[in-house]
C-alpha cells in the first residue's frame, strides 16, 4: 500500500494558531492524518497536508485516480471545517507526493499551478473538532454544497447552494412527516402510491425543525424560478433572495445539528431581516439596501 501526501491551502476565513495533526478515518476511509498549519503568507489561509493511502503501483493511468482520490478526501476536509464555521473556505489542491516508505521523503509527485484568488474575508480560528467522527454520504454530500454555498458571493447561487443542501437531508432524513398519497387508475383500478415532492420533504424537515412550515412554500417558487431562468436580475428579486438567504442558513445549521447528533453545531446567527437606508441621489432621495 502507496502513502501519498497531498498538500493544499485553505483560503478565506481559515486561521490556525500552531501546527495539528488529527486522525483522517472518520472523514474519508482512504485518509491517513490531517495536519493543518499555519500560513506561509497570509493569516487568512492555512497548510493542509493529508496522507492518503492507495492499493496499486503509480502508473499513469493510477495518478489520475490518486489525484482524484486526494481531490475528495481535501473537498470533504474542506467541507466540513467550512461548515463548523459557517464561514466561505476555497481550497487550492498544491501537489500530490508519493512518500517513499524507507526514508519517508518524496519519491514522485504530482503538480498543477494553483489559480490566484482574492482574499476578502477576515481570518476564523479552524474547528478542528469538526474532523472527529464520522458522517453519513448524504450529508457529506450536503456539507460539500454548502461549503460551495458559503464561498460563492453572488446571492442567487449562494441561495441555491443552500437550497440544494437543505433539500438533500430533507429527502434522506425527514420523510416522517412528508404526505403520501395514493391515486388509482381510472381505468384499470390500479393503485399507485404517490411519493412526496421535494418541496414536501422541505416542508417536513421545517416543521420538525420547529421552523414555519410556509418557509418551504417561500423557497420552491424562487428555486425552481432561478433554476429554469424565470426570474432575471430586478432589484425586487435580489432582495427577496438576500431576505431568505439567512433564514435558510439557520434552516441548514438546525438540521445538520440534528442529523450529525451534534458533531457539527454552530453559534446562534441573527437572522436579521432586509434592512433599508436612505440616501442621496441625483434627482431626489432612494430608499436601498
Amino acid at each position: 500500500m502507496d502513502v501519498w501526501v497531498a498538500r493544499a491551502e485553505l483560503i478565506g476565513c481559515a486561521m490556525a494558531d500552531q501546527a495539528v495533526t488529527v486522525p483522517g478515518r472518520d472523514v474519508h476511509p482512504a485518509l491517513r492524518t490531517i495536519k493543518l498549519m499555519p500560513g506561509q503568507e497570509n493569516s487568512d489561509r492555512c497548510e493542509l497536508v493529508c496522507e492518503v493511502e492507495h492499493m496499486g503501483d503509480a502508473s499513469f493511468d493510477v495518478r489520475k485516480e490518486i489525484w482524484a482520490l486526494a481531490s475528495d478526501c481535501i473537498e470533504r476536509v474542506a467541507a466540513r471545517l467550512s461548515v463548523a464555521m459557517w464561514e466561505p473556505l476555497q481550497v487550492r489542491l498544491k501537489d500530490v507526493a508519493l512518500r517513499n516508505p524507507r526514508t519517508s521523503g518524496i519519491s514522485q509527485s504530482l503538480t498543477y499551478a494553483p489559480e490566484s484568488g482574492q482574499i476578502i474575508r477576515p481570518p476564523a480560528r479552524v474547528a478542528t473538532d469538526a474532523l472527529s467522527g464520522q458522517i453519513e454520504g448524504s450529508v457529506l454530500r450536503a456539507l460539500v454544497w454548502t461549503r460551495k454555498a458559503l464561498a460563492d458571493e453572488h446571492p442567487y447561487d449562494k441561495f441555491l447552494g443552500l437550497v440544494i443542501a437543505c433539500t438533500i437531508i430533507a429527502t434522506h432524513h425527514f420523510r416522517d412527516g412528508a404526505p403520501v398519497r395514493e391515486t388509482e387508475c381510472p381505468r384499470c383500478g390500479a393503485k399507485r402510491v404517490l411519493k412526496p415532492s421535494e418541496r414536501e420533504y422541505l416542508a417536513s424537515m421545517c416543521i420538525a425543525l420547529g421552523e414555519d412550515p410556509n418557509l418551504a412554500g417561500q423557497i420552491w417558487p424562487l428555486r425552481s424560478a432561478l433554476v429554469h431562468g424565470g426570474v432575471g436580475h430586478q432589484a425586487k428579486t435580489r432582495f427577496e433572495v438576500r431576505d431568505l438567504v439567512s433564514r435558510v442558513e439557520h434552516l441548514l445549521q438546525k438540521a445538520v445539528e440534528r442529523v450529525t447528533g451534534g458533531k457539527l453545531s454552530f453559534p446562534s446567527v441573527p437572522r436579521g431581516e432586509l434592512q433599508f437606508i436612505d440616501y442621496q441621489v441625483e434627482g431626489g432621495s432612494h430608499r436601498g439596501p
